[in-house]
């Protein structure tokens, strides 16, 4: 079981599904923003100019 940190600590949000490291989820193959994870793109020179996320998933329309 693992507690959230802030701010979802707050909400005393606990979840007892136990966690499983990318190194052993077998779905990227720890290849990175190569293999479809979450590339972060800065919009400015400060972390308040804010980001920009790109994001590639594939969906299986008959699932």
């Amino acid at each position: 079981m693992w507690h959230c940190q802030h701010p979802f600590a707050a909400r005393e949000l606990v979840i007892s599904v136990p966690r499983t490291p990318l190194s052993a989820d077998g779905i990227y193959g720890n290849g990175g923003t190569a293999a479809g994870l979450l590339a972060v793109t800065a919009l400015g020179s400060t972390p308040s100019a804010g980001y920009r996320g790109t994001l590639t998933v594939g969906v299986d329309p008959d699932a």
